[in-house]
């Protein structure tokens, strides 16, 4: 929060310093309840931005936050992820959602409840038009590792070959947390779409105006 009022302004600059360029405001959201109405009223509202992400970094359980990307082996807490985002994507707030394999890093191995959480986001995300995010970064932190350390990683190859069976689309997004990082690994995403039969959203379908 203490850095938005910066970043916007960081945007609107942008925006006058290079019209030629289509630069869009927009965020990564956590999805806390009591957040929603300062994200539409303040956000989307006061300050105009042009989208909102879904992101499921904590899985709410049991009167607490659980972290999305460990200790998620559990039929429970696996349960408890898909729901997670299932409530994010029958919200309007959110254009896509980011990252949404990230639960499978967890595990070392595919299992039956790692299945049922796919199919439950997979089915989420048909049921409500709402594209899913193949994320970039997953596959730059994979090129670091080596040996045993390389699995489990994302994207999770079993949760992208199940949503092929849905009609559902996909964003390719580079998860740039560095200057350096915009753009990267698109290439690869779009071959790993491409590959697996993966329908990439227009911008129309995102609702997201680039004009």
């Amino acid at each position: 929060m203490s850095e938005l009022d910066d970043y916007h302004r960081a945007i609107k600059e942008a925006q006058h310093t290079f019209p030629g360029i289509s630069v869009l405001a927009g965020l990564e959201c956590e999805d806390f309840d009591d957040c929603r109405s300062f994200y539409e009223d303040e956000i989307l509202g006061h300050r105009n931005f042009d989208y909102l992400i879904g992101a499921g970094h904590f899985t709410p359980l049991q009167g607490s936050w659980e972290d999305s990307y460990f200790g998620m082996t559990s039929a429970t807490k696996l349960r408890a992820y898909g729901d997670h985002l299932c409530s994010m994507m029958e919200s309007s707030l959110y254009q896509f959602i980011a990252h949404p394999d990230v639960f499978g890093l967890s595990s070392d191995h595919w299992n039956e409840d790692l299945k049922a959480c796919s199919h439950d986001i997979l089915a989420a995300a048909e049921a409500n038009g709402k594209p899913l995010e193949i994320n970039g970064g997953g596959f730059r932190k994979l090129a670091q590792r080596s040996g045993k350390e390389a699995h489990p990683g994302f994207p999770l190859r079993q949760f992208w070959e199940a949503a092929s069976d849905y009609q559902i689309t996909v964003v390719c997004n580079s998860d740039a947390h560095h200057p350096t990082h915009a753009m990267a690994s698109i290439e690869e995403c779009i071959h790993y779409a491409e590959e697996l039969g993966l329908t990439i959203a227009s911008d129309e379908q995102l609702g997201i105006k680039t004009a």
